[in-house]
């Protein structure tokens, strides 16, 4: 049992449990976080009608455009663009955070990938739209204002620092606007002139409005890309920079990935973008980004659900009403699921391992059924194509002093990140 929004809330933690849930939508359907969070700055960001919130209808609605969208849009080149210009800031030899390196590439990724935005994060972390769009995330997910909304509802006047988030966020929220008018005045003279691979995901769903699809409505185009935003930046900054961590940490795990990636792209002494069809070729690397997440999901907690009706699960009444929540971490951490869970062992995911003969959803950091993840392969793809180049370009190891050295030392909330992650780095051309 856990306590969440004022409320007990049933914790899953059992593979085959979790799969009961996550594969019964109408028997546990979400719960409605749009009227606990509506007005708070969070709210207003991340909790209007999207593929997040919403069910039913309105949902399959919003399912049916933005699917094709995602399945569509898969930018490596982009990706490698990105990867070259950090590597211009990191230079040939030296040690620096790598969580800061990643946050900023992942937030240049989404913003190109999800609606053709230019954030100059990588080349310049203070441009107004990076600081004014971390500055929204941070106050979003202040835990004073997640645990009394009140005073980030009437009483947001006592705080002039929240006042501020607020008029933030009406200008990021007005700038979305503005894209989404220009996307729409111009869809017709760029539709044919850029292949479908590297077309930003606004794009792409209103071509699919275009060709038949039930339209979205401007509010909802823009409530999709927030969480699209939400989901798809921290989530994957953390990731890579925890990736980096444990490449930099098991040597032969670091040779044996930097191998394959060469295999793959040649070892020619310059930077080689991957091919989509490149990177569904990079098995073990995809085994170390699975693994790096299974041991730091982005999320500790899937959103809650609601039981509909009276049920029993392995002999246990779960009550209509209750709510529940898939608990992510304690998962993928379960030793009765994992042997040895704490060891970062790629080789879990390889065909026929490990996760292959778990009863259930033992891996669930993009969560699973219907609902799961819309972006797990564009993350991914981001994933592989970071980690490959930056193989072929760079050894890792860690700094003698780093502060990760029993394990990764992590701050925040929801969304926990590693903390002050150094890493030192060696140019290999």
């Amino acid at each position: 049992m856990g306590y969440d929004q004022n409320q007990w809330c049933l914790h899953i933690a059992m593979p085959k449990h979790v799969k009961h849930i996550l594969m019964n939508q109408e028997l546990f359907p979400k719960g409605d976080p749009i009227t606990t969070r509506k007005g708070t700055l969070l709210g207003r960001f991340a909790f209007g009608p999207n593929l997040v919130t919403l069910e039913g209808e309105k949902w399959k609605q919003h399912r049916m455009i933005a699917n094709p969208a995602f399945r569509r849009s898969l930018p490596v080149g982009m990706f490698g663009n990105l990867c070259e210009k950090l590597f211009s800031v990191m230079g040939d030899n030296g040690t620096k955070d790598f969580r800061g390196l990643s946050e900023r590439f992942a937030l240049d990724a989404i913003g190109f990938g999800g609606f053709g935005f230019d954030f100059n994060a990588v080349l310049d972390q203070n441009s107004p739209w990076v600081v004014k769009y971390l500055d929204i995330i941070s106050a979003g997910f202040d835990p004073f204002f997640l645990v009394f909304s009140i005073f980030d509802k009437k009483l947001r006047f006592l705080f002039p620092s929240r006042v501020r988030a607020h008029q933030q966020l009406s200008e990021f929220l007005l700038k979305m606007r503005e894209i989404i008018d220009y996307k729409r005045r111009t869809l017709e003279t760029s539709r044919d002139t850029i292949k479908d691979s590297e077309k930003d995901l606004l794009q792409l769903m209103i071509e699919a409005e275009k060709d038949g699809e039930a339209a979205l409505t401007d509010d909802e185009l823009m409530s999709n890309l927030c969480v699209f935003f939400i989901a798809g930046h921290d989530t994957t900054a953390n990731s890579m920079a925890c990736a980096a961590y444990y490449l930099a940490k098991n040597p032969d795990i670091q040779a044996k990935a930097r191998e394959e990636a060469i295999r793959i792209l040649g070892d020619e002494p310059k930077d080689i973008f991957p091919s989509i069809d490149q990177t569904r070729q990079m098995r073990y690397i995809t085994m170390i980004v699975k693994e790096t997440l299974r041991l730091n999901p982005p999320l500790p907690n899937a959103s809650f659900r609601v039981a509909a009706k009276d049920t029993v699960i392995d002999g246990v009444l779960i009550p209509k009403g209750t709510r529940i929540q898939v608990d992510i971490y304690e998962s993928q951490h379960n030793p009765r699921v994992w042997q040895d869970p704490e060891t970062f062992r790629p080789e879990r995911f390889e065909a026929d391992g490990e996760a292959d003969h778990i009863e259930g959803f033992g891996w669930v950091p993009f969560g699973n059924g219907t609902r799961q993840c819309i972006g797990m392969n564009f993350s991914l793809t981001e994933q592989r194509v970071f980690l490959s180049m930056l193989l072929r370009k760079y050894e890792l190891s860690l700094p003698r002093d780093t502060i990760h050295a029993n394990g990764i030392v992590t701050h925040g909330m929801p969304v926990s990140a590693p903390l002050n992650m150094q890493i030192t780095y060696k140019n290999r051309y």
